[in-house]
């Protein structure tokens, strides 16, 4: 089962260098970003989900929260043990006044 955080526990991850990897597709993502983030979309995770590091706290975020957290259930199959879940999104981080890069 994902771990769940909310924004604002995540913006204190974020602020301490956590990284962030958003799961969105290209083009939400540039509309939209957490800035710093990496971005490997749903639709590429069967090629690349080895990229997502399985040490260290991994913040996983979509646009509510849904896809991420049904990806980090999948991993967990694959022994990982490191991702949470931002729980709401971008919607949510954005709700909150937190730090977004617009680009359209």
């Amino acid at each position: 089962m994902s771990r769940n955080i909310n924004s604002m526990e995540a913006k204190e991850l974020y602020d301490k260098g956590v990284k962030f990897i958003d799961v969105r597709e290209k083009e939400e993502h540039d509309e939209i970003c957490i800035p710093n983030t990496e971005l490997i979309p749903l639709s590429e995770m069967q090629n690349r989900w080895q990229e997502i590091p399985d040490a260290g706290d991994v913040v996983i975020y979509c646009r509510s929260g849904a896809r991420s957290g049904n990806l980090i259930n999948q991993l967990i199959g694959f022994d990982y043990s490191n991702l949470l879940n931002l729980e709401g999104g971008i919607i949510e981080w954005y709700q909150n006044n937190l730090p977004v890069e617009k680009h359209k």
